[in-house]
């Protein structure tokens, strides 16, 4: 029996490099689409390309464009290493909320979270590539979050030792805040 392949969830260990092979592959199948339909054409058309199937193949290049957009925006971005990604979880407790290999876009800039984690009332995110913008997008997440009406204290950091110390001195309350589910949903519709 053939078994299922496992789909990757938003901010799950595999989804950065599950994306990049699906919108790479994506890309390659419209091209091949595209000229397939081209070629259908030309042969039907005793190899005149002002007919219908020029247009419909002309039309595939627009799935495809967005589909290679999405792969040059996750493409520079690289997953933790396995070491990395255990040494994260070891300081995690049951109740925390993890992502990992996060990448997120604002309108002006493309963001690398290795890891986001949600203690209690906190937000904790460990910065992935190019630190100096660590500060936007902490200033980001505290901006979107409060526009939803969460109160959560959101903190990003660029080194591994201070993420660590961060989450394991996070306070976590006896009782798991009522918005939190909230909060996860959003955070994880960031996620590109």
């Amino acid at each position: 029996m053939k078994e299922k392949k496992h789909r990757f969830e938003r901010g799950e260990r595999g989804y950065l490099a599950a994306q990049k092979k699906k919108r790479i592959t994506g890309t390659i199948l419209w091209i091949l689409i595209g000229v397939a339909i081209y070629i259908l054409g030309l042969v039907l058309n005793k190899f005149s390309n002002a007919n219908v199937f020029t247009i419909v193949a002309m039309l595939c290049a627009l799935p495809m464009a967005k589909s290679l957009v999405g792969f040059i925006v996750l493409a520079p971005y690289r997953p933790q290493t396995e070491e990395e990604y255990h040494a994260g979880l070891a300081v995690i407790r049951e109740e925390d909320a993890i992502f990992t290999d996060l990448v997120i876009t604002s309108q002006e800039k493309i963001m690398n979270l290795s890891f986001l984690i949600v203690a209690g009332r906190e937000v904790i995110g460990l910065y992935g590539k190019k630190p100096e913008l660590a500060p936007y997008c902490q200033d980001y997440l505290k901006k979107e979050i409060s526009r939803r009406g969460l109160s959560y204290h959101v903190r990003v950091v660029t080194e591994r030792q201070a993420f660590l110390k961060a989450v394991k001195n996070a306070k976590r309350p006896s009782e798991i805040p009522e918005d939190r589910e909230e909060l996860i949903d959003y955070l994880r519709s960031l996620i590109a």
